[in-house]
């Protein structure tokens, strides 16, 4: 069985290459599905796309037909703004939002794909991108470090990018980042502030190569050395989590498995998260051990854009606020400028995150 995507990818070439015109009458849903032997919400998840797009447009009455003046799904010289986003569903709409303030009132259309974590997902809107390129992009990717991204996944050279949060190797793009090594610092401090002075351990499922350069992990034991406080990579507990992409994705179940069986071993005083699922998993396996948080064990993240007690029922967590909302408005303000015609030269842009006192220190 076909999937929407290889329908809406087949309509889309031919209405590139001229083969449907203007105005030509697209076949019914039903004879769509007869073609390709799938459902009818399969075919009218294909339509929506190229409607979104500026494809098609229907008419009751008369059907769905090629739009007079197709946009071109985003091509070069179209007012098109694609924003592709590996992360979960909370983070691009949050993200959304903000390009959408910043473009509105604009005759700039947002495209906006969230992967929710697959990587097929992922990697198809990127060549996507790629064959289609658009006037301007703001790309949110998965870490250098955990994955390849190939040249046919890169932007093309005509587009304008701006990049939240990671870097691609070998490439120059403008660039909008929290400053790590600033929130290492400050976290340091609260943390010795709030009394917890020893026995710290740092979570993540960072390969090794990218703590080892990470700026929050270096503003961390600054900030601890600045208090006399011996922290390093000696500190680190790394884990896999493979369970974090695909389809039905799990975030949480590699990082809380990991825990229960760390705890089984040592009894650190302070839990430092990588980030917010990271903080869930170890508030869990903690709680589970019939451990008290924070009497017996401080669980702290390092970076959350959203309060996750709304969504899995945890405490209010202490956490980096790293202020996903005001990264994604200054990418968008920056992109703005661009597509206006601003060519200086590529920039660096990191914002402030800021500690949000919960219920686990």
């Amino acid at each position: 069985m076909k999937s929407y995507i290889h329908i809406y990818k087949e309509t889309r070439d031919r209405i590139m290459r001229g083969d449907l015109k203007p105005g030509t009458k697209l076949p019914s849903h039903r004879n769509i599905c007869e073609d390709y032997a799938v459902s009818i919400p399969t075919v009218t998840k294909a339509i929506n796309r190229l409607k979104r797009e500026g494809l098609v447009s229907s008419i009751r009455g008369l059907g769905t037909m090629v739009a007079d003046a197709p946009h071109s799904g985003g091509l070069v010289g179209t007012k098109t703004v694609v924003f592709v986003s590996f992360f979960p569903n909370f983070i691009h709409e949050v993200s959304s939002y903000a390009l959408q303030e910043v473009f509105q009132g604009t005759d700039w259309r947002i495209n906006a794909r969230c992967t929710h974590s697959n990587l097929d997902w992922y990697r198809d809107y990127l060549i996507e991108c790629r064959e289609y390129p658009p006037a301007g992009m703001i790309w949110l990717p998965m870490s250098p470090y955990i994955y390849d991204h190939t040249e046919e996944m890169l932007p093309h050279p005509a587009t304008k990018v701006v990049m939240i949060s990671h870097e691609i190797p070998g490439r120059k793009y403008d660039l909008v980042r929290a400053n790590g090594f600033a929130d290492g610092f400050s976290l340091a401090e609260f943390l010795v502030d709030k009394g917890y002075d020893r026995d710290f351990i740092f979570l993540t499922e960072a390969p090794v190569k990218e703590m080892e350069n990470s700026k929050f992990l270096q503003g961390l034991q600054k900030g601890f050395a600045d208090r006399r406080i011996a922290f390093g990579l000696g500190q680190v507990r790394r884990f896999d989590n493979p369970h974090s992409y695909g389809f039905n994705n799990d975030p949480i179940i590699d990082g809380y498995n990991y825990t229960r069986e760390l705890l089984k071993k040592e009894r650190p005083r302070v839990i430092i998260a990588g980030h917010d699922w990271n903080t869930v998993s170890a508030y869990r396996a903690v709680r589970d051990a019939g451990l008290d948080v924070p009497g017996d064990i401080a669980v702290v993240s390092c970076e959350t854009t959203v309060n996750l007690n709304a969504v899995t029922a945890t405490p209010k967590l202490t956490a980096l606020d790293t202020m996903f909302y005001y990264r994604a408005r200054t990418a968008a303000e920056i992109l703005k400028r661009r597509l206006e015609g601003d060519d200086s030269p590529v920039t660096y842009y990191e914002t402030q995150s800021r500690i949000r006192e919960g219920e686990t220190t």
